[in-house]
Parts: C-alpha cells; sequence; structure tokens
C-alpha cells in the first residue's frame, strides 16, 4: 500500500507542483510557478516599475508599484518572491506586504535632489525575484527626479482678475512654486479655479 501525502489544504499544488510532504508543495520553479500553494508566478525582466508621480519631495514619502509581468502578460505575486530595493544614498525605500497581486506597493523617500538621467544606465530601483539566481537584480530606470519641496513663504500667488471680486465669482489662479532657495520648483499639481468667498472695502 502506497501512502501519499495530502496537500488538500494547498489546493493540491495548484496543478502546478508536486505534494513533497503533507502540507508541503514542490512548485515547478522553471516553469515559473511559487508559493505555498504554487498559485503564484516569478516574475521575469518585462515587469515594470511605476510611480504616481515623476516628481518626488526630499523627505516626503512617493508612492509607487511594481507591476509583475511574465512574457509582458500581468501575473499574480507576492512580496515574498520580489524584493525591491533602492541605492541607499539616493533615499528610503519601504516594501509593503503583498501576496496574489499583480502590483506590489512601495514607497520611496527621497534622500536629496536628483534628476532621472542620473540613472540612465543603471536603475534608481533594483528589484530580487527569489528563485531567479541566474538573472540576479533586475534593475529599473524609472522617470522620477526628486526636488527640495516648495517653500510657502517663497511661492507665489496670480489671478487673473481685477481688484475687487463679486461674492461667488469665480477667477483662474497659478501658482509659481520656489524651494527655500528661491529656485523655481516643478511640482504635480492640478490646474483649478479660486471662488471668491468675501469682498474688502
Amino acid at each position: 500500500i502506497a501512502l501519499m501525502p495530502d496537500c488538500s489544504a494547498l489546493s493540491d499544488c495548484s496543478g502546478h507542483g508536486e505534494c513533497s510532504a503533507p502540507h508541503r508543495c514542490t512548485c515547478r520553479l522553471t516553469e515559473a510557478w511559487a508559493g505555498e500553494d504554487c498559485s503564484l508566478r516569478i516574475p521575469d525582466r518585462t515587469s515594470s516599475i511605476v510611480c504616481e508621480h515623476g516628481v518626488a519631495f526630499v523627505g516626503t514619502p512617493a508612492r509607487c508599484r511594481f507591476v509583475a509581468r511574465l512574457a509582458h502578460e500581468p501575473v499574480a505575486t507576492s512580496s515574498l518572491l520580489v524584493s525591491v530595493t533602492a541605492r541607499d544614498r539616493y533615499g528610503i525605500l519601504r516594501q509593503e506586504e503583498a501576496s496574489a497581486v499583480s502590483e506590489l506597493p512601495f514607497t520611496f523617500t527621497a534622500a536629496r535632489p536628483f534628476e532621472s538621467k542620473d540613472f540612465t544606465y543603471r536603475g534608481l530601483f533594483e528589484v530580487t525575484v527569489k528563485y531567479l539566481p541566474i538573472i540576479g537584480a533586475l534593475s529599473f530606470v524609472s522617470q522620477v527626479k526628486a526636488v527640495l519641496p516648495p517653500d510657502p513663504g517663497r511661492s507665489e500667488v496670480s489671478c487673473e482678475a481685477p481688484s475687487a471680486l463679486p461674492l461667488g465669482a469665480k477667477v483662474a489662479c497659478s501658482v509659481r512654486f520656489r524651494d527655500a532657495a528661491g529656485e523655481a520648483v516643478c511640482v504635480p499639481a492640478a490646474r483649478g479655479v479660486v471662488r471668491a468667498r468675501a469682498t474688502s472695502a
């Protein structure tokens, strides 16, 4: 009588591995299957890193995400399989725990100003994929630059409006952001209007 280990609690290794011991799967790594129940994929170089904005403020966390792909197709993976890091002298990266998702979130806090062209040949972010020692760390060149945050005391607001506005009127305004040194700063900001709430004599 042959006794077979039971992996029913692990969906019988999802059909992508062998039940090597009770509640233990051996996944088909050569086919890019991984995870406790062999339901996750090992992403490849067709993956990418996307940040919410192309401009990050020094000292302020910027939200980004690792988009997992395998042969250009989105796949479900885990932060246990994929580790994202940033070059130390440029900032601090904190990766959030996530599993069975195609996008792994993380935040990057720039420690100093830099331009995206500083990483033309080597990426700002490095990704280490478990079980892929041949490939090793993948470098990603992201179009992100870091600038000093704007200084409210030096930034300027200008509006296309007469000196007096009727109550409830709308007027288009623009903001010129400047840092503590008085230099202009590019920031991701939405265009809008300012509604006058009161009048002055």
